[in-house]
């Protein structure tokens, strides 16, 4: 809320109402961020005449019925990742979504929207790689779990770095190549359970490290690595190799070095300091805010959709059967057919 709040105002939004577990708290963060409503009644924020957007930024446990409310109330929703907390409570977000073609329904994989991300996929369908074969995607960062007990730390509301960062990963393996996982293994583990403001009755469940495998068609294999145990600054790299060289994003900056190169070659550089992803925000909003204002949704055309986000959790679902089970599990999902990116009228 606190990222998305003063990105969506900066592109010129209006934010009119916002919701909270508790009337105290939906109060003191409104006040806070200088919103004029507030209420822990999500039918209230829903219903307003003066809300056209309902972005859903709560626990996942959460996100499949305000997104299908939301919906329903004819509103368009931009939804928190991961999409929902399984399979089946995604399928319901597309096929309430699928009834109303003229709203919008997406997924906050808001790395789509960088610059260095568009212009790797570019390079990728131009060959700069030659024949794709291997992606490696990691994240190292210090915890998730901070301060008190909250959903955080459970893995039946959600929480784990599995849900928070494997899902942005999994969306991007698969919008930049076009290819979607035949199967997955991995490991999760949970390292961590107790801290010292979370002991007693009460210890961490969600995953704090995951190695997740992925066999995709054409013989492309892939790998990430989700490492929650390195305190310092957030490093993500998102690398393909191919048959005549390798791209690599790092954060923003997209890099490019192909068989005979003496070094590297900066392809696209951010030169901000900001996360991807806070950056990622920045732009969705403006993108999104284009797209409102000028009635063309094609500015919004790399936007992840309820459809994208059923196979992204289809693939963590996926993940969790193979950490149980210690075996490869095949991703398959409904094909329910929506892709909710209108032309308004």
């Amino acid at each position: 809320t606190r990222v998305q709040v003063p990105a969506f105002r900066k592109a010129g939004f209006q934010i009119t109402a916002l919701w909270a577990r508790t009337q105290e708290k939906a109060s003191r963060v409104a006040e806070e961020l200088g919103i004029p409503f507030a209420s822990s009644n999500v039918d209230e924020i829903i219903l307003r005449a003066d809300v056209d957007l309902v972005s859903i930024v709560t626990p996942p446990h959460l996100h499949s019925e305000i997104a299908v409310k939301a919906i329903t109330a004819g509103k368009h929703v931009l939804c928190e990742k991961p999409t929902a907390l399984n399979q089946a409570e995604a399928v319901k977000m597309v096929e309430a979504a699928k009834y109303f073609p003229r709203l919008l329904s997406l997924v906050d994989h808001q790395m789509r929207f960088l610059p260095a991300f568009k212009k790797l996929k570019e390079l990728l369908a131009q060959g700069y790689c030659g024949r794709l074969m291997i992606m490696d995607a990691k994240v190292t960062m210090g915890t998730l779990v901070r301060g008190e007990y909250n959903w955080w730390c459970d893995e039946t509301l959600g929480g784990g770095a599995l849900g928070a960062l494997g899902s942005h990963l999994v969306d991007a393996l698969a919008y930049l190549t076009g290819l979607r996982a035949k199967e997955v293994h991995g490991v999760l583990r949970t390292f961590v359970r107790e801290t010292e403001k979370i002991k007693g009755f009460r210890f961490i469940t969600s995953d704090d490290f995951c190695s997740i495998t992925l066999k995709f068609p054409k013989d492309v294999l892939a790998t990430v690595s989700l490492n929650t145990h390195t305190p310092g600054k957030f490093v993500q790299e998102i690398m393909m190799v191919g048959s005549d060289g390798r791209l690599i994003l790092r954060g923003s900056d997209l890099y490019g070095f192909r068989h005979g190169m003496q070094r590297e070659e900066l392809l696209y550089s951010e030169n901000t300091s900001a996360s991807p992803y806070v950056r990622g925000t920045e732009l969705a909003a403006y993108s999104l805010a284009a797209a409102f204002g000028s009635g063309d949704f094609t500015a919004i055309a790399c936007a992840a959709t309820f459809e994208d986000g059923l196979y992204t959790q289809t693939v963590l679902d996926g993940v969790r059967n193979a950490s149980e089970n210690g075996r490869w599990v095949p991703v398959e999902w409904p094909e329910i057919g929506n892709k909710n990116l209108p032309v308004m009228q």
